[in-house]
């Protein structure tokens, strides 16, 4: 009888204790969930939390409106190291920072591996078609002060398009399972956007227009809206300040041939472009700009 009232009481110790350890796992794992699995290895809010810290403050701002890709951006990391060590780069239990230069030693194995003896190689044909199409870009120079530039730049494409090709490839085999309500919650947009008929009106209104042709994910972009809101609070009822998101209106941007973001275009109050500028400008460029263009008699006054 002692027996059984001790055994009974050691069972419901040991309930208590499993009861509080089950607590406190269900309490770790909240504060800790896991946001995806990559080929059965979980992916915590630590890890993401981590990856976020070590990224520049312009890349941190703009992907902490979309959490989801900057944890995309966590599952290629991890997808890459999988594959080096499946092909011997790395030893099974070797670890890889998620700081630079690690992830780019080992991506740039990778990336000779595929290409094979052919990883430098790069022919004449290959410099001569580049040389061309840039010509004025080189400034007359001829093609024999520039050959060692050229190749430099195509090894570049060359690894960038093999690696591209090859995280693509990893992305589709692998087993990927991403729990999106553990995600954090992404902020506004950073970009006050305007439609393609908002675009259309501001340029057949009879007053000068400023279009900022960008995106939410280039940091550049999202550097430039507080300029663009200056400006447009600088010059309200005057000139037209508007941004058109380029994944959105994707046939605006064809249709201005718009290569590289963000572009500004400036339209007379005519609706015709008298001038572009591609990449971040500076306040006092852009009203420069406007004054020489005669866009705005007084854009500096309030």
């Amino acid at each position: 009888m002692i027996l059984k009232v001790k055994y009974t009481i050691i069972l419901i110790l040991l309930a208590g204790l499993l009861l509080c350890f089950t607590r406190y796992s269900c309490q770790k794992s909240e504060n800790n969930p896991v946001l995806a699995e990559v080929n059965g290895e979980r992916i915590y809010l630590s890890d993401y939390n981590e990856f976020r810290e070590i990224l520049p403050e312009r890349h941190r701002a703009v992907l902490d409106q979309d959490p989801k890709q900057l944890l995309n951006r966590l599952i290629i990391h991890r997808l890459v190291i999988h594959e080096a060590r499946r092909r011997g780069i790395l030893s099974k239990n070797q670890l890889v920072s998620l700081k630079q230069p690690d992830t780019a030693r080992v991506a740039n194995q990778l990336t000779r591996l595929e290409l094979g003896e052919d990883f430098q190689n790069i022919s004449e044909q290959e410099v001569d078609w580049f040389y061309r199409r840039h010509k004025k870009e080189f400034g007359g120079k001829k093609l024999s002060e520039v050959e060692g530039v050229i190749r430099r730049v195509l090894l570049v494409r060359k690894y960038v398009t093999v690696l591209n090709r090859l995280v693509q490839e990893l992305y589709q085999k692998a087993s990927i399972n991403i729990f999106e309500e553990n995600l954090p919650t992404g902020g506004s947009s950073l970009l006050v956007t305007s439609s393609k008929k908002e675009f259309l009106e501001a340029i057949s209104s009879g007053r000068p227009t400023i279009a900022n042709f960008g995106s939410h994910y280039c940091p550049p972009c999202v550097r430039l809206q507080p300029v663009l809101k200056s400006l447009r609070n600088k010059c309200e009822g005057r000139i037209n300040i508007i941004t058109i998101e380029v994944d959105k209106e994707k046939d605006l941007a064809t249709q201005y041939g718009i290569r590289l973001i963000p572009t500004l275009i400036f339209f007379n109050a005519k609706g015709h472009e008298i001038y572009r500028s591609v990449g971040f400008v500076k306040q006092k460029a852009i009203e420069e700009k406007i004054k020489e263009l005669n866009m705005c008699s007084d854009p500096l006054s309030s």
